[in-house]
């Protein structure tokens, strides 16, 4: 007889396949390093031509500029050039994010789901798990890296254009009843109700993404059919996706406000000298802080790649 495996078994097994397959949280960690790193340089590489060309003494001209809308219009008619430049370095930018993200994606993925294999539906011992390899990691990368892309845009993209919804219906009710008190009040529960439907909008999102992802490391089909199948599963099995979401959320919420706390109790002081003397331990405390998330980001594949692959448990 068999049972289905609860959210606990689940999330028992992601964190022993995490573990089996540890040197992942060091490819997620280089990962946040990479992207520190082209961030700093790509500031530097949209900046720096900019000051160049116009100078930093020709943004003085803006400051006798007393209406926005011809703040506006002097700086579209004016740097037209210099606009364009930036749109298209920032657009560079995200590209490059969004494809390096989805490379260690996919090679996380691959390695989950081998371990996933290796163990089968039942309980079994750590070692059994290890998956991970070089050659496996960058495979899964290199072949999953452009679906993994693309199913970025489209869950995020749709996710995006429901979040716009009610930012666009309380706009336009706003600017309808301008001139009305009613429409500070408006204006206010709006907002609220923005809010909590961008949070369900996002958790929504994040899991369609895990998941599609877990069903294309895991089947031999393409963006498309992985987002299908997968939004297909968690809509017949919601509980379980909902309740592995939930308890990870809840614990990387109190893991980053723990670490958070910490590194600004140590900044109160207004002494040079404690602050100097407490640099270490807040740099210590962002290194652990980095590594938990990059833990907490392979126990949430990882989770899906067991709720995905291991259907049941034998009792």
């Amino acid at each position: 007889m068999r049972r289905a495996a609860n959210v606990a078994d689940v999330l028992r097994r992601g964190i022993d396949s995490v573990l089996a397959n540890w040197p992942l949280i060091l490819m997620r960690i280089a990962e946040s390093i990479v992207i520190a790193g082209v961030a700093i340089a790509a500031v530097l590489a949209i900046l720096l031509p900019i000051l160049v060309s116009i100078g930093i003494s020709k943004f003085s001209d803006f400051e006798h500029i007393d209406d926005p809308y011809d703040f506006v219009r002097a700086l579209l008619f004016n740097h037209w050039l210099i606009i364009l430049y930036v749109l298209l370095g920032i657009s560079v930018l995200l590209f490059v994010f969004i494809a390096l993200h989805a490379f260690v994606e996919g090679g996380a993925a691959e390695v989950l789901v081998a371990a996933e294999r290796q163990g089968g539906d039942e309980t079994v011992d750590r070692r059994r798990l290890e998956a991970f390899s070089m050659d496996r990691w960058l495979r899964g990368g290199t072949r999953m890296w452009w679906p993994i892309f693309w199913i970025y845009n489209a869950t995020w993209g749709i996710g995006g254009l429901i979040m716009l919804v009610p930012l666009v219906v309380i706009a336009a009710v706003m600017i309808l009843s301008r001139g009305n008190p009613a429409a500070i009040a408006i204006g206010c529960v709006g907002l609220i109700a923005t809010i909590f439907i961008v949070a369900i909008v996002a958790i929504v999102i994040g899991l369609w993404t895990e998941k599609a992802i877990i069903v294309l490391a895991s089947r031999n089909e393409g963006a498309s059919a992985a987002l299908s199948d997968s939004w297909a599963e968690m809509r017949s099995d919601w509980g379980r996706h909902l309740g592995v979401a939930f308890v990870i959320f809840v614990i990387a919420i109190g893991a980053a406000g723990v670490t958070g706390i910490f590194s600004m109790s140590l900044g109160f002081s207004r002494s040079a000298g404690a602050q100097f003397l407490f640099l270490p331990v807040r740099l210590g405390l962002s290194l652990v802080n980095t590594f938990v998330s990059a833990a907490i980001g392979n126990w949430f594949l990882a989770s899906f790649a067991a709720l995905t692959m291991r259907r049941s448990e034998r009792v």
